[in-house]
């Protein structure tokens, strides 16, 4: 499957972040799964996703808060996991390799994502200005186009970022491979227990009314 397949399927998941919906088919325990699923393998997809859902259970779209883009990084992870199984080479190291690597996205992502929206304060003081003019459809030319121009911008980013992690892995797993891919089975069963570190963590020091936890 090619970059840009996967590219175009995560940044129409993506948009369930904040632009469309909402019906939570952005989440990792669905982008993984689903990005799997095409790649022949829905197990391993569901394991990166579990992963990510786990270690960042905090990174949750709420208010004005922008967390880092775990649906960006579940797309890369899988999206490299999958092009690198195409090649050859699979297993569950392959898995912790490309989620270790996507890690790296989460940040960036948030960067990409603060700057679009960034972009809809403009989109939203222009149509303001049509609106005042009598312009009611502008309105809804101005919510498409926004939601496009989102969907375009992280399409390509995507794009960008598996292109380049498929050739840093391209060149990683021939020359280390086989040992490196093998200490990563070892961690891919440490994850779940660190993830669920991190889930009693959040629980026991988040300051929730009606948990009656401080």
């Amino acid at each position: 499957m090619t970059a840009w397949v996967v590219a175009l399927v995560g940044a129409t998941l993506h948009l369930d972040t904040l632009a469309v919906g909402q019906w939570m088919v952005s989440r990792p325990l669905v982008v993984g799964p689903c990005l799997g699923w095409l790649f022949g393998d829905a197990w391993t997809g569901f394991l990166i996703g579990a992963w990510i859902e786990l270690l960042w259970v905090r990174a949750i779209p709420v208010g004005l808060d922008v967390p880092q883009d775990l649906c960006g990084m579940t797309v890369l992870a899988t999206g490299w996991y999958g092009r690198t199984l195409d090649q050859g080479t699979g297993g569950v190291g392959l898995a912790v390799l490309s989620l270790t690597l996507a890690a790296l996205w989460g940040p960036i992502g948030r960067w990409c994502d603060l700057k679009l929206r960034r972009m809809n304060l403009w989109f939203a003081n222009r149509v303001d200005q049509r609106l005042t003019h009598g312009d009611n459809p502008a309105l809804g030319r101005t919510i498409s186009l926004a939601i496009g121009l989102r969907w375009l911008v992280m399409a390509t980013c995507y794009w960008l970022a598996l292109e380049g992690g498929g050739w840093v892995l391209g060149a990683m797993v021939p020359r280390w491979g086989g040992f490196l891919l093998g200490k990563l089975e070892m961690v891919a069963w440490l994850l779940p227990f660190a993830g669920l570190a991190v889930v009693v963590q959040w629980f026991l020091h988040r300051p929730a009314a009606g948990w009656g936890i401080k």
